[in-house]
């Protein structure tokens, strides 16, 4: 909003200048004019809306911010509002009365003519994410047995009243869907041609119970303005327009970037400053809490080769370089991956081929990055080739790695009926950072001399022989031989803990990934 036209605005509603606001006000946009005057107060809004005519009053109206409207709804008296929802389309006024509290929209349908009423009964009758949720019943439609004539004449006469008129679609008595028509086709027609001999009999349509996510993919491939909406008998109900899809588009498109970012898809229902911190937190938490748990691998990992770190001190140096490179290197590829299988550019049982590029990729990749490791080990620990070669054979590793569980992940979570976006991006974290781990230790074991002899264990006869004198021994002393034992004991069931954390997280993911069905 310009805020150097408030003032103006605001003057000319003291003044009472009717004429003056309403002629530019008319001029503009409903979605400009919204913008314009959406931060007036309450009082101001309502007058400046009740001087416009009762269509712009409509279009404005639903270009105004959410909360705005509701402001304006409580503020409103009943008949109103009923008029301000009445002249809105009637996908736009579904949408609307379903936002209302309860109470106030039970008190407005009565107040609202019985076709409006009937129809926004009906439009509400439709579970949210279903192409009916979403479609208008304002569309131009001809008969099948009328001319070009007589079709071209009542279409003029009822296009003021539809939302859209540039395909016309053909049924019979029985509102069977026989065709569409072009706007432009039956202009060029001649007025004795039936409408018939015209139209074309292919036509994309999609059931009023099918996800709305079926119709943005017809519109995306075959660039139409409106899919018609059948039922069970494929008799025509309504169309869904493209402006409608894009919003659904959208809403999927925000859900899977919040889902590769483990946030709830739900986190950003409202604009962003309208979400409270305590909304914020509560949608943020749980994924948080999950991979916290599922981290205590990562964990475990380090600290059971800490004997391996005490005695090359400069394996640690690379810890963070290694972890960050195949969490990154596997994000690239979880985003490609599920993003060529939203556009159906592979499928699952690509998965052996997908595996294989993807692998090669990694493969070049971590040897490239693993040059680059190379050096920067030589430049930290001079003459220490040992150490150079763990770093960069780990990376070719690493790399390799994360990118074949990154193309794997999404292909089987999405065979297995799962949303590839919400399982991906926990699962590549966790999985990476461990295993990353696994790889570079166990390298290290195999290349650097430090590292060769294997370390001392245990028995049980020694270990309660160091008990026994730690009993006679100084305080002191007798604290670290216990403690010796203690950790010797621990490193039997370090691996416990962990597991069962995966499978309670694993479980958890199973469920939250699950598609839910529509009631």
């Amino acid at each position: 909003m310009n805020p150097l036209l408030i003032p103006e605005l605001r003057e000319l509603i003291l003044e009472k200048n009717e004429n003056e606001l309403r002629n530019f006000l008319e001029r503009l946009h409903p979605a400009q004019a919204a913008e314009l005057i959406e931060g007036l107060t309450p009082e101001e809004l309502s007058w400046v809306l009740e001087i416009l005519a009762d269509e712009k009053e409509a279009l404005i109206f639903q270009y105004l911010p959410e909360n705005v409207q509701f402001e304006l709804a409580v503020g409103a008296g009943h008949k109103e509002l009923a008029k301000l929802v009445t002249a809105l389309f009637p996908d736009d006024r579904a949408e609307f009365v379903r936002k209302l509290p309860p109470k106030i929209a039970q008190e407005i349908l009565p107040l609202m003519a019985q076709a409006e009423r009937n129809d926004v009964k009906r439009l509400l009758s439709f579970s949210e994410g279903t192409v009916g949720y979403r479609m208008t019943t304002e569309y131009a439609f001809v008969g099948v047995a009328q001319t070009c004539g007589e079709a071209l004449e009542k279409v003029r006469h009822e296009a003021p009243n539809k939302e859209s008129v540039y395909t016309l679609y053909v049924i019979d008595t029985d509102r069977h869907l026989e065709g569409v028509l072009g706007l432009k086709d039956l202009l060029l027609g001649r007025p004795d041609a039936p409408v018939k001999n015209l139209m074309r009999s292919e036509v994309m349509a999609v059931r009023a119970d099918e996800p709305a996510t079926k119709a943005a993919e017809i519109v995306g491939k075959y660039d139409l303005l409106a899919v018609p909406v059948v039922d069970d008998l494929g008799r025509l109900l309504g169309i869904v327009t493209v402006d409608d899809l894009i919003d659904v588009m959208e809403r999927k498109a925000t859900q899977d970037i919040l889902s590769l970012g483990a946030v709830e898809p739900s986190a950003l229902d409202k604009p962003y400053f309208e979400n409270s911190i305590g909304s914020v937190v509560r949608k943020r938490i749980g994924w948080l809490l999950l991979l916290f748990v599922a981290e205590m691998f990562t964990g475990t990992v380090l600290r059971h080769f800490d004997d391996a770190l005490e005695r090359v001190v400069a394996l640690s140096f690379f810890v963070p370089l290694l972890i960050g490179t195949g969490g990154n290197a596997g994000s690239q590829t979880v985003s490609t991956i599920i993003r060529s299988l939203a556009l159906r550019e592979i499928n699952p049982k690509d998965w052996l081929r997908v595996l294989l590029k993807e692998g090669s990729s990694g493969l070049v990749l971590g040897l490239l990055l693993g040059v680059g490791g190379f050096c920067r080990s030589l430049m930290w620990e001079p003459n220490n080739y040992a150490l150079a070669g763990t770093v960069g054979l780990t990376l070719v590793c690493i790399c390799t790695w994360a990118n074949s569980v990154g193309a794997i992940i999404p292909i089987f979570a999405q065979r297995a009926g799962l949303d590839p976006t919400v399982l991906s991006a926990p699962l590549i974290t966790t999985v990476v950072d461990a295993t990353g781990l696994l790889i570079y230790f166990t390298i290290a074991l195999g290349i650097i001399p430090e590292l060769s002899e294997p370390p001392a264990v245990i028995s049980e006869e020694l270990r309660q022989r160091v008990l026994d004198v730690a009993k006679d021994a100084p305080q002191e002393l007798a604290e670290k031989l216990t403690e010796a034992v203690k950790v010797a004991q621990e490193r039997s069931n370090e691996w416990a803990l962990p597991l069962v954390a995966l499978l309670v997280v694993g479980s958890i993911l199973y469920f939250v990934s699950r598609p839910r069905k529509q009631s």
